[in-house]
């Protein structure tokens, strides 16, 4: 009666056996698990005061905030929008980093400073004009007043259409939000836009040209024609325009699409503001016109 038969025994023994290997299992996640809790202690502990500082100096708060600016830039514009954006990134980089440069600051500075002064300032006749003009700050202020106007008017004079608005769509009120809507002004009678000026095709040839002045069969540009074309805008090609017009032809060839500006920039390796410099009315355009590809996507 004290012996088991022998398949009992054999049974009890590949029992005892697979206990002992889930015993050995659970040991190990245990040691896992305390390994875990080991490390997660150490982050805590770490981590603690530099998330506390970051609260205190209002990185989540402001972090909110600035996630419903994203949110307002997402609702508010449009793909294309974006789009435009990214074409002109390093042009408004550019320019953000003229204007804050410490010479530009100090003007800015010294000219909000006259602003908030000029409450206790008297009215200046014409007389005191003239006799403020004797004044060589006066005289140096004036020169720079007028070389800016002077520019304005050349960068007026070579664009070619009025850039349209951003359109703007209702962006959805957050909670405690005030949505202050501007009083409409009356309507216009709306105006019907002028077409964009086109190079003008060169005479004879036989050659087509689409309603904006792009060629029709692609086949057909030549370097001769391209030269008329550029002579049409006013515009004498150098070797820096023909690198770049030959690369718009082989990115066309590539990829089947006419390149935008930015792709332009990426890919000859030019700055967007030497394109602007090569192809004053507007580089995508024009640069396309004169290499004989279709109008880029995304040109206006």
């Amino acid at each position: 009666m004290d012996t088991l038969p022998s398949d009992l025994a054999d049974r009890l023994g590949r029992v005892e056996a697979k206990l002992d290997r889930l015993l050995r299992a659970q040991e190990a996640v245990d040691e896992l698990v305390d390994d875990g809790m080991h490390i997660v202690r150490e982050l805590t502990h770490a981590t603690t005061p530099t998330l506390l500082e970051l609260e205190r100096k209002g990185w989540f708060a402001k972090g909110a905030e600035l996630w419903h600016v994203v949110d307002e830039v997402v609702e508010g514009y449009s793909v294309e929008d974006v789009r435009l954006l990214a074409e002109n990134v390093v042009t408004i980089l550019d320019t953000v980093r003229t204007i804050t440069q410490p010479d530009v600051m100090e003007l800015a500075s010294r000219a909000v400073e006259a602003v908030h002064e000029a409450d206790g300032l008297e009215p200046v006749g014409p007389l005191a004009m003239l006799r403020a003009s004797r004044d060589e700050d006066v005289q140096r202020g004036l020169a720079v007043v007028v070389e800016v106007v002077r520019r304005v008017g050349e960068a007026t004079a070579r664009l070619q259409t009025p850039h349209p608005a951003p359109r703007r769509v209702a962006s959805k009120p957050t909670p405690g939000h005030v949505v202050r809507r501007p009083v409409a002004a009356p309507a216009a009678p709306a105006a019907t836009p002028s077409p964009a000026p086109v190079a003008a095709p060169p005479a004879g040839g036989g050659v087509a040209y689409d309603a904006q002045g792009f060629l029709v069969d692609r086949s057909a540009w030549t370097p001769e024609l391209a030269e008329q074309l550029a002579a049409s805008v006013g515009i004498t090609l150098t070797e820096d325009h023909w690198r770049i017009l030959r690369w718009i032809r082989e990115e066309v060839d590539r990829s089947g699409a006419s390149p935008n500006v930015r792709r332009i920039a990426l890919g000859a390796d030019v700055p967007i503001r030497t394109l602007y410099e090569l192809f004053p009315k507007g580089p995508g355009k024009t640069a396309a016109r004169l290499a004989g590809v279709p109008k880029p996507a995304g040109c206006i």
